[in-house]
Formats: C-alpha cells, structure tokens, sequence
C-alpha cells in the first residue's frame, strides 16, 4: 500500500510539473540607464515588462524547498519604470537587482502560478 501511495504521489507531481509553463529567468543588473543622473538603477530587459491596470510589473521567481523538490512560482512585482530603449528598462526599485525575473515563457503567467525553468 505505501509503495503504491508512494508512486501515486510521485506520478502526480511529475504529471502536474510536466503541464507548468516553462520560464527563462534573470537577474538585474545595477546600472545607469538614465545618463542624466548619477544614482544606480535596476536594468532588466525591456521583454520582462508587463503592464495591466494597475501598472507596469515584472514576474519574480519565487524558490521553495519541498520534500520531492523545489517548488517554483512567480509573483506579480509592480515596479516604476525610469527610462526604456530598444532592449533594456531601468527601474528604480533597487531591491529588485537580487531577485530572478522571467523574461520569457511558454505561456500566459498568473500572480502565483507553478513554473518550471526552461
């Protein structure tokens, strides 16, 4: 019986990991965008930014530790952005530059959601 609650709960998992969307993560760099100032900023790609109508986010990657392995998810981060050009943003949130951000995904992400790395 245990065996089986054992492979029931292992097949389960991997099942539900392998239907997570798959995500490309990064994380920031400090520096400056804005050459009109001389304060550091928090450079992310320009495709890591999202916007709803609340305002402009990015998704962060959320680590876990659990028992059959780490469990991922992204959370919504409303960020304000400073200065943008055709690849890179500059945020001004610099506490943003130690956390992973998606800047791609296989499919459309929700505040919470499961993901696997790509």
């Amino acid at each position: 019986f245990t065996a089986c609650l054992l492979f029931v709960t292992f097949y389960s998992t991997t099942y539900r990991q392998m239907t997570y969307p798959k995500v490309v993560v990064e994380k920031p760099t400090l520096g400056q965008l804005t050459k009109n100032t001389n304060n550091p900023q928090t450079i992310v790609p320009k495709t890591a930014i999202k916007i709803d109508s609340e305002g402009e986010y990015v998704y962060t990657l959320e680590e876990k530790k659990q028992p059959l392995g780490d469990e991922l998810r992204v959370r919504k981060t409303y960020v304000h952005t400073l200065d943008s050009d055709g690849t890179n943003t500059a945020l001004s949130d610099l506490t943003l530059h130690d956390v992973k951000i998606v800047i791609e995904t296989s499919g459309t992400l929700n505040d919470g959601d499961l993901v696997r790395l790509k």
